[in-house]
C-alpha cells in the first residue's frame, strides 16, 4: 500500500506475547506490558520512531543515514505487538527484496521526559536486523 510520497505502509512483528530470555534476565511480554508500549507510542513517549538499519556489528544506532522509515502505530494482537511503519522507497525495496529481515524494538524502560512525564516502557526505534535478539517472529508484509 503506498503512502504520500510514494513511500509505502508495511506490518512487522516486533514483540511475541509471552516470556523470553534475555541476556540475564527472563522478559515477560504480558498484555498489559504491551498495552504500555502502544500507550507510550500514542502519548508521544517520543516524537518520532524511526526504523533504521543496524549499525556496523548488527547494533542499534540512531544514525540518521540509517534512517528507512517511520513506525506510524503499534497494534496489539492475542499472540504478539506489530508496528506499522512507512517506509521510504529505499527501505520498501529493501523488505520487497528481504520481508525475513528482523525487526527489533529498542525498548527504553523507566523513560523520563524533558518536559517531566515519564512512562514505564516505550519504544525508541525499530531496527532493521539480520541477528535479531527475538527469533521466530513473523516477517515484514505490505500493510
Amino acid at each position: 500500500m503506498s503512502d504520500e510520497g510514494g513511500s509505502q505502509v508495511w506490518r512487522v512483528q516486533v514483540l511475541p506475547h509471552g516470556k523470553i530470555s534475555y541476556r540475564d534476565r527472563e522478559l515477560d511480554f504480558t498484555s498489559e506490558y504491551l498495552a504500555d508500549l502502544i500507550r507510550a507510542f500514542d502519548e508521544d513517549a517520543f516524537e518520532v520512531v524511526p526504523f533504521v538499519l543496524a549499525g556496523q556489528g548488527g547494533r542499534y544506532t540512531s544514525d540518521p543515514a540509517r534512517w528507512r522509515g517511520e513506525v506510524r502505530g503499534l497494534e496489539l494482537a492475542p499472540d504478539r505487538l506489530d508496528a506499522v511503519v512507512t517506509v521510504t522507497e529505499d527501505g520498501a525495496d529493501l523488505l520487497s527484496d528481504d520481508p525475513s529481515l528482523g525487526a527489533a524494538p529498542r525498548i527504553i524502560e523507566g523513560y523520563q521526559r524533558a518536559d517531566g512525564r515519564s512512562f514505564a516502557a516505550a519504544i525508541q526505534h525499530v531496527l532493521g536486523t539480520r541477528h535479531p535478539v527475538i527469533t521466530g517472529l513473523r516477517p515484514w508484509q505490505p500493510a
